[in-house]
Parts: structure tokens; C-alpha cells; sequence
């Protein structure tokens, strides 16, 4: 069994009611389900300490983080909890998964430099609107698909699909909503190997 970490800064005063949304959709996703190492860490623990201490131990792991981002770095109240400089060496053979602002630009690839084997995050600004559900249901959809065996690649076309979808229903009576949405739809990036969950799995 694989172990995942699944990281959402819930009490940011921006971002925190999205972030929140998506973890309520990983709970009811991870309901019932045959993966057992499963530990969510909230915003009152999410520093640098508690990711070393959670990571350092693991040999190959999965990972998802919704917070704040900057070209080089994760953070939130606590300061940076993954950066170009913080704990990037601890995520070699990992599946490394953010919903952040511009970590595409340099994270992503100083990431996979350091022994990550894929990466998807957004090399712009992450737009969010509470109260549609597209933005969420996109922003997740990778991830679950990750879980459910498919290649690294092919998620990656899916989730442009499914972009594409959402904004085309939403197009003609919400204009600016799917503009938004399509703004995070191209700033995805994928950075890394072609790999599936079972890739990591025969590397613990």
C-alpha cells in the first residue's frame, strides 16, 4: 500500500473555502476505499517540519498540495513549506500534485530535477469562484484519475478535456466564469516521467 498526503491550507482568508470544498471532495472520493494510508494535513500543521517528518521516512509516495504558490515555493501562514531551497530533496520518487498559483514556472522542474517523478501543478494564477463546482471538479479530476491507474500523460489530456467541457457548458450564461477557467486550463503543466500509481508502488 502506497502512502498518500494530502495537504489543504483550509484557513487561508483567500483561498480557504475552495481549499476546504476540495477536501471534502477527497474525503467523500476516499470513502470506502481500499487505501489505507491516507493522512490529510490541515492548515495549523502545514510547515516545513511536519512535511520532513511526515516524507523523510518514505521511500515513494504521492502527494497533493491546495494552497497558496509563488514561482519557487509553497506556503501559508507558517512560511514555506516546500520551496526551491525547503524539503525539495525529500519528494524523490513521488507523485507530486498542486492546485497553486505559478509553481509551474520553477517548483515543478526543480522538483523533478531532484528525483520527483512527475509533477502537475499551474505555470499561472489558479483561479477559484465559490459556487461553481467546475472549479473544483477540474481542479481534482487529475488526481483521482491518478488514483484510479491512469498513465501520467493521458490524465493530463483528460484534464484538458474535461477543462474543455465545463467551459463550453458554462460559455453562453457564465462569460466570465469560464474565462477563468479557462485561464487555469492553460497554465496546467505536467513536468516528468509517464507514470502510474503502480509505477510507485514498485518502488517502495
Amino acid at each position: 500500500m502506497i502512502n498518500i498526503l494530502l495537504a489543504f491550507d483550509e484557513e487561508d482568508q483567500e483561498i480557504g473555502s475552495f481549499n476546504q470544498g476540495c477536501r471534502e471532495d477527497y474525503e467523500t472520493y476516499f470513502t470506502g476505499s481500499e487505501h489505507e494510508r491516507i493522512t490529510y494535513i490541515s492548515s495549523n500543521s502545514l510547515n516545513s517540519l511536519n512535511i520532513q517528518v511526515r516524507t523523510e521516512q518514505l521511500s515513494s509516495f504521492i502527494f497533493a498540495a491546495y494552497s497558496h504558490g509563488e514561482i519557487n515555493k509553497l506556503f501559508s501562514k507558517s512560511g514555506d513549506y516546500v520551496s526551491s531551497t525547503v524539503n525539495i530533496e525529500l519528494f524523490k520518487n513521488s507523485f507530486f500534485y498542486t492546485v497553486s498559483c505559478n509553481t509551474g514556472m520553477q517548483l515543478g522542474g526543480d522538483l523533478i530535477a531532484n528525483g520527483c517523478k512527475c509533477y502537475f501543478g499551474y505555470k499561472t494564477l489558479f483561479n477559484s469562484w465559490l459556487g461553481y463546482k467546475e472549479f473544483s471538479e477540474c481542479a481534482n479530476y487529475g488526481f483521482f484519475k491518478f488514483i484510479e491507474g491512469t498513465n501520467t500523460n493521458e490524465i493530463f489530456e483528460q484534464m484538458i478535456i474535461k477543462y474543455n467541457q465545463h467551459i463550453d457548458d458554462m460559455y453562453v450564461e457564465h462569460f466570465f466564469q469560464a474565462s477563468l477557467l479557462r485561464e487555469n486550463r492553460d497554465g496546467l503543466i505536467k513536468i516528468g516521467e509517464d507514470i502510474t500509481i503502480n509505477s510507485l508502488k514498485q518502488a517502495i
